[in-house]
């Protein structure tokens, strides 16, 4: 089995699979995507603006179905990617040991894209599934050498309880574009990736 990415909100219907559906849009075959929630009831749809922007943004698509976050699904996870600390919080409570591959998923795109700025990238020669493995050592070993925003608090709120979904999905899809750029290193490509990327939203409220 390779690699297995696990996005985690509260009710699985909303930011957790939007995630999880444009990052498996951006990093194609080799990583397994997978979404639950922290209080999800299960069975639940995709909410329709995640839905519409997953689509417009070039996303996975597919059925989706609401799961509650089990051990087993953390025990399963390469790394877990939250959407806020509160979150984070839940997956190390109920298995303390995965606290080493749990991130926010804005604080880890925020210590990818410091990553890929230094210029450290992974072995040439390594496949997507040993480039994701090495990014996940490289952001627990780089928790706080990432510079923020004194506004920025890593955190994507619900927009289903006081967010808006325009403003948490522009963040969410900059933060996608973070994650995936030291994954995506092709030498010179990545200057131009850089380029592009500088141009997306930052992940400041606009």
């Amino acid at each position: 089995m390779g690699p297995r990415v696990l996005l985690v909100c509260t009710a699985n219907i909303c930011r957790s699979p939007g995630a999880e559906r444009l990052l498996a849009g951006r990093l194609g075959e080799g990583v397994e995507f997978f979404s639950r929630g922290t209080r999800a009831v299960p069975g639940a749809g995709i909410c329709d603006f995640s839905a519409s922007w997953v689509e417009s943004h070039g996303g996975a698509g597919g059925a989706h179905g609401s799961r509650p976050l089990e051990v087993e699904d953390i025990r399963a996870s390469t790394v877990i990617l939250t959407a806020s600390q509160t979150q984070r919080g839940r997956v190390i409570e109920m298995r303390p040991s995965a606290q080493v591959r749990t991130f926010t998923l804005l604080h880890a795109a925020r210590t990818a894209q410091w990553l890929a700025a230094a210029g450290r990238t992974p072995p040439r020669s390594a496949d997507l599934a040993d480039r994701l493995l090495w990014l996940v050592e490289e952001l627990d070993a780089n928790r706080g050498s990432a510079p923020r925003d004194e506004e920025d608090d890593d955190e994507l709120p619900d927009p289903h309880r006081g967010g808006r979904h325009p403003q948490v999905f522009g963040r969410l899809q900059a933060a996608v574009e973070d994650f995936c750029a030291p994954l995506l290193f092709r030498g010179p490509a990545l200057r131009r990736d850089r380029a592009r990327l500088r141009q997306k939203p930052s992940h400041a409220w606009r």
